[in-house]
């Protein structure tokens, strides 16, 4: 990525495919976000960039090494991410982490069902179950709900067949 491009992509701020993060963010924090991204759309998280916009920079010794880590061992199923700094002046680089929509949704952080995160209004919430439902519907392992949703609340969920997929039988502990 050119200077140009990341100084335009600061100036337009935050949005549904860009997040701000300082360099002092913790793993969790960041695999929270990258989550996230990856299950809906993609995006990028540029770290060494203030939330009003400003650039701090990175101060990690090894940035590049951390963020592998971080999407190692807090990412399930794993992301291959695509990571590239930019030299904003001399001294101060930003990190720019760029993920795609995933293709193995649900992605959790960790190995609980009760940590999928999805973007809404610039905040990772948990999921409520009809985002289950939406990502659950967008996998291709994963079968789509068999009645409509109906007041927020799914109609009929036919968890025995989902308990026999790969997710199912990794997530849910249903008598059978």
């Amino acid at each position: 990525m050119l200077k140009s491009d990341l100084l335009e992509i600061i100036a337009n701020g935050e949005n549904s495919g860009v997040e701000f993060k300082r360099d002092d963010i913790r793993p969790e924090q960041l695999a929270k976000e990258i989550v996230a991204f990856a299950n809906v759309q993609g995006g990028r998280i540029l770290l060494g960039v203030e939330d009003n916009g400003r650039i701090t920079g990175l101060h990690r010794t090894e940035p590049q090494e951390w963020v592998l880590n971080v999407f190692r061992d807090k990412v399930h199923p794993q992301i291959i991410p695509f990571y590239e700094e930019v030299v904003v002046e001399q001294g101060v680089r930003v990190g720019v982490i760029t993920i795609a929509p995933g293709i193995s949704k649900p992605y959790v952080v960790g190995c609980s069902m009760s940590k999928y995160f999805r973007f809404r209004e610039r905040r990772c919430p948990t999921l409520i179950w009809t985002d289950w439902t939406t990502i659950f519907g967008q996998s291709s392992k994963i079968p789509k709900c068999p009645a409509p949703v109906l007041n927020g609340q799914s109609a009929f969920w036919d968890w025995g067949l989902w308990r026999k997929t790969a997710w199912g039988a990794r997530y849910v502990r249903l008598p059978v």
